[in-house]
């Protein structure tokens, strides 16, 4: 069959599966809120295939992985994966297996003099994954995650997962906050059941656990491995003002780059309160924005706010009682009522 027939069968199958996902996921969601009069895009495309990834699906060169002295790790990650996920949302995962890299650096000056804390690292440029500690499988499965979940486009614009970064300009780098913990909760959402996991994301996966139950797993896993940050976003704009999600974003970006000791003086501490506080206060509007709208009970509402608003309240860390999130919800029902009052005149 002609290359140009086969690729117009494939961007015509894309654009029907993506028509589908979002039908099957809007469909859900009964918008009986209001922001503004045009708050919702009606137009979000929520899966974003880029052209870079829009070819056929390769197999996986196992001769190859058995040559690497980490075979049994890389094989299982990838018998996991393919169980696991269906082959369109393994795209990133299929153009950058059969390339990867894995170099062993635990004899690397800055590891013999402890020089680093740095366990590993995956690299988008050269697709290669550098470990830095003995026996740390763990830390390649992480590794491993980034790797199935990157691709880099013509413009040297790098996407992983839910972050995003230019190889010519690190000041644009965004996201990783987020990536940082979503990556982590699969690590140990999968390979949980073969390592010991110790993590350095402690609240960045507490808080990608939160979006996640708010964006639906299924969902917000397929969104990560395709790298559809901007899929994402469509998703939260349904509950939130953009600029809501950017400025959440960079809070959580802000706490990965701060949360350390060696970065802590007492400006610093009141600065990081003040960031998580945002954030779980965005958490508790978002969620109740989201179960505003569902088609179901006013009980039924009120038992799933009220059950999202304890998880919060459970965790000291994140700095908000169950009493003040009911006085967020509060402001929100406050702020609904004037402006349906405003748009029923």
């Amino acid at each position: 069959m002609p290359l140009g027939i086969v690729s117009s069968l494939l961007h015509l199958f894309v654009s029907i599966y993506t028509f589908y996902v979002v039908f099957k996921v809007s469909d859900k969601i009964k918008t009986n809120y209001k922001f503004d009069k045009d708050f919702f895009d009606k137009n979000v495309v929520m899966i974003h295939l880029p052209k870079e990834l829009l070819v056929e699906s390769k197999s996986i060169d196992f001769d190859r992985i058995n040559e690497n002295k980490f075979k049994d790790t890389i094989t299982y990650f990838c018998v996991v994966l393919t169980n696991h996920f269906d082959r369109d949302t393994l795209n990133c995962f299929y153009q950058n297996i059969n390339s990867l890299i894995v170099k062993d650096n635990i004899d690397s000056l800055d590891d013999l003099f402890n020089l680093t804390d740095t366990l590993g690292i995956y690299y988008n440029q050269d697709n290669s994954i550098k470990l830095y500690k003995k026996n740390k499988r763990a830390t390649l499965y992480h590794e491993l995650f980034h790797m199935a979940s990157s691709y880099v486009d013509n413009n040297n614009n790098i996407f992983s997962g839910f972050s995003y970064s230019n190889q010519n300009d690190d000041s644009k780098d965004f996201g990783d906050g987020l990536n940082e913990g979503y990556t982590d909760l699969l690590t140990k959402r999968y390979f949980g059941n073969v390592e010991v996991f110790e993590s350095d994301y402690d609240f960045e996966i507490l808080i990608a656990s939160f979006i996640e139950e708010i964006v639906e797993k299924d969902v917000m896993e397929k969104l990560y491995l395709t790298a559809d940050f901007q899929g994402l976003m469509g998703i939260l704009k349904r509950y939130a003002y953009e600029d809501e999600i950017r400025i959440f974003i960079k809070d959580l970006d802000f706490v990965l780059k701060y949360n350390d000791e060696n970065k802590l003086n007492k400006k610093n501490i009141k600065i990081l309160n003040e960031v998580i506080k945002n954030i779980s206060e965005f958490l508790v509007r978002t969620n109740y924005r989201k179960v505003s709208m569902m088609d179901v009970s006013d009980d039924v509402k009120k038992r799933l706010i009220n059950s999202f608003n304890r998880k919060i309240d459970k965790h000291p860390g994140l700095l908000l009682s169950l009493d003040g999130a009911n006085k967020i919800i509060e402001k929100e029902i406050e702020r609904n009522t004037l402006i349906n009052g405003y748009y029923s005149r």
